[in-house]
């Protein structure tokens, strides 16, 4: 929210300057990173079509603020840091791969994460064997961290797109896995695809956004990308269970985030070199 709502008049981030009785017209951004989680409580009652319409709807708000907060952006008064301005950001087509990336693969990581004990049980498990750390969802939390520790590590090596093309596109393996009958052992196995993906997401997010963007704008620019995310993440869980309906299980909702995972992991690979900013 710092990032949000503090900016000294270079429009760098500043923690304790504005704190006037004006709102930033940041502020605007709360609502779409607030409202995402309320409206999973809400959207259960509208049914597919009203789900899917109130996350077009979160998305277009999101990309009116972004025109909005372009065309307020004052040439001369940009940070000296290295990097693009907001308006050359948005001219830019790798910022718009990474909002779209991350909002199909936070709906597809967070639709599965949220349901993953629904999922378990339509498949036979028990509540408490579906809850466990071994088996279900107790599994997720220990593969969170080994992604950010691996994610992490391996970024300052390797390609960051490549990165994010393995990391969010294999765990479109581990929902063809929970749409099989298949053993224990297997469906573990996806859920630690889930959890290792959930714990790199972050931080593939915000280094790319700081490779290809720079840091001139930083602030506001992967604000937006947070904010595109967390529409998706926040209303996957709602988008599952209206895709599910009546159905005897979430394959239809699986083979959604199965092309999600493919189609948002393989567009990153299309932003090619990292910018050099500095010459």
């Amino acid at each position: 929210l710092a990032l949000i709502f503090f900016r000294d008049h270079k429009e760098e981030t500043a923690l304790a300057d504005r704190m006037e009785s004006k709102p930033d017209s940041s502020s605007w951004l709360i609502p779409l990173i607030i409202v995402p989680g309320v409206w999973g409580l809400i959207v259960l009652s509208l049914g597919t079509v009203g789900v899917i319409w109130t996350a077009i709807l979160m998305v277009g708000l999101l990309l009116g603020f972004i025109a909005l907060e372009t065309g307020r952006e004052t040439p001369g008064r940009e940070s000296d840091l290295p990097g693009l301005t907001l308006r050359q950001t948005v001219c830019d087509f790798r910022f718009w791969v990474i909002l779209t990336a991350f909002l199909m693969l936070g709906a597809c990581v967070s639709g599965i994460i949220i349901n993953i004990i629904n999922i378990l049980l339509d498949k036979g498990y028990s509540p408490g064997l579906a809850s466990s750390s071994y088996a279900g969802l107790g599994l997720i939390g220990f593969s969170v961290i080994v992604g950010r520790l691996l994610g992490g590590f391996i970024v300052d090596h390797v390609w960051a797109p490549l990165v994010a093309f393995i990391f969010m596109g294999v765990p479109a393996i581990g929902c063809f896995i929970l749409m099989q009958d298949l053993p224990q052992i297997y469906n573990s196995l996806a859920i630690i695809l889930f959890g290792v993906a959930a714990g790199v997401e972050f931080d593939l997010m915000a280094y790319l956004v700081s490779r290809y963007m720079g840091m001139k704008a930083y602030g506001k620019i992967y604000s937006f990308v947070y904010a595109a995310f967390g529409i998706g993440s926040g209303t996957a869980g709602a988008i599952f269970n209206a895709i599910r309906g009546d159905a005897a299980n979430y394959n239809g909702a699986l083979t959604c985030a199965l092309v999600g995972f493919i189609a948002g992991a393989t567009i990153l690979l299309s932003l090619g070199k990292y910018r050099n900013f500095k010459t």
